[in-house]
């Protein structure tokens, strides 16, 4: 079983809505959240920041491969990516 991200309890102070925070890979399809942080390391953070994986978005799991290592998500309605789990895990939702 995989640990949460360091960041998750440096995160959750900034969380003003008091809305549980959790990575990416962890929500359940179908169901929409907010990005409360992107953490992952710096060449893919600035790859997902162009795709716009910022703070304050909406994003949703629209499907997940049969073992659970692809994600496939939804962001502001309109946008669809692919992410493998582990950068999913990097991303921090509320």
């Amino acid at each position: 079983m995989s640990q949460n991200p360091p960041a998750l309890k440096e995160v959750q102070a900034l969380n003003a809505e008091d809305r549980p925070v959790s990575p990416l890979s962890r929500l359940a399809s179908r169901k929409e959240a907010v990005i409360i942080k992107n953490g992952a390391p710096s060449p893919l953070k600035e790859r997902l920041l162009s795709l716009g994986f910022v703070r304050d978005t909406k994003i949703e799991i629209l499907s997940r491969s049969l073992m659970g290592a692809t994600l496939v998500v939804r962001l502001c309605g309109v946008y669809v990516y692919s992410l493998r789990r582990n950068e999913a895990d990097a991303i921090l939702v509320g």
